[in-house]
């Protein structure tokens, strides 16, 4: 029961806290503000415990036996569109710090991480559908 509750909790503050990082991250690029370090790690911090979010969420359904999700899932591999969804939307979300250090790395131009990156807002949309359809508290008040 306490793995149900795990995933129900951090896959909703996954979604909060990723609307958050989708949000900011446009505001950074769309230069609301002076372009400063604080803002960019401020962007990247968010991003990585959205990321930690999001892998206690997969895990504690994986493990949890009522949730009933298999490692399939994980690929896409899975009936319900709410699953598929949530694999595309993880995927992404895996994608975009990997493209960051490939950027560092020199191996990826700055105009391709661009592009990628606005594939943030893909994953963000994903993200949310997931949760409208596999949810089990987007129904209630409290969660909407």
């Amino acid at each position: 029961m306490i793995l149900w509750e795990l995933a129900r909790a951090t896959g909703l503050v996954a979604v909060v806290l990723l609307t958050v990082v989708t949000a900011w991250g446009a505001l950074v690029a769309g230069r609301a503000f002076k372009p400063a370090a604080p803002q960019v790690y401020l962007h990247r911090l968010l991003s990585t415990l959205a990321l930690l979010l999001v892998v206690l969420h997969v895990g504690a359904l994986v493990l949890d036996a009522y949730a009933d999700v298999p490692l399939q899932a994980l690929v896409g591999l899975d009936r319900r569109p709410g699953v598929v969804l949530g694999a595309l939307a993880l995927w992404l979300l895996v994608a975009l710090p990997l493209s960051f250090r490939l950027l560092r790395a020199k191996r990826l131009s700055q105009r391709a991480w661009r592009r990628l990156h606005w594939s943030g807002y893909g994953l963000w949309a994903l993200a949310v559908a997931h949760g409208l359809v596999e949810g089990s508290d987007s129904r209630s008040p409290w969660a909407i």
